[in-house]
């Protein structure tokens, strides 16, 4: 496969969407913590995918370096 790569989500991915979602949110000053606004991320199956949607994640060498629900 060719890196960078666009892939849609897995459950597994969870941790590492959390902590890129994280970092963003610190890296311009509007880190809350973690708390419920985030519950969408801790179950990315039933709050994009089931319901229709989608939810990608950009790869590469094995890290999510980007992430989003078209």
């Amino acid at each position: 496969m060719t890196d960078p790569h666009l892939r849609r989500a897995t459950p597994g991915d969870a941790p590492a969407i959390i902590d890129l979602h994280l970092a963003a949110l610190r890296a311009v000053g509007a880190d809350a913590g973690p708390g419920p606004w985030d519950d969408d991320l801790n179950n990315i199956r039933q709050h994009y995918l089931e319901p229709g949607g989608e939810f990608l994640v950009l790869e590469s060498e094995s890290q999510i370096i980007g992430m989003g629900a078209p």
